[in-house]
């Protein structure tokens, strides 16, 4: 009898990355529309609409390199500032 082959079944990196649209994440992607949108509106001249390119192309050049970026720089917002961060130089939940 031969033994049976191992099988190996690899993580995808597409099922670790957030949801995202023409290479940045959908949060970011929405928020530069608003942004542009809302220049474009308030100033009334469409190149100020175009300012969504450079944006855009911002959010990609770091979603290159770290997809998670802009969600854990959002999380680092929004956690509460630990004590011991002098300590340890990080947010840590070690009582020492």
């Amino acid at each position: 009898m031969k033994k049976a082959a191992l099988e190996i079944n690899p993580i995808f990196g597409a099922l670790t990355r957030p949801a995202m649209t023409a290479g940045v994440p959908f949060e970011y992607h929405g928020l530069n529309l608003m942004v542009s949108v809302a220049l474009f509106i308030l100033l009334s001249n469409l190149l100020y609409g175009l300012i969504f390119i450079p944006i855009h192309v911002f959010g990609w050049m770091v979603c290159r390199y770290d997809t998670q970026f802009f969600s854990v720089v959002s999380k680092s917002f929004f956690m509460p500032n630990i004590p011991n961060k002098s300590i340890w130089g990080v947010r840590a939940y070690e009582p020492y």
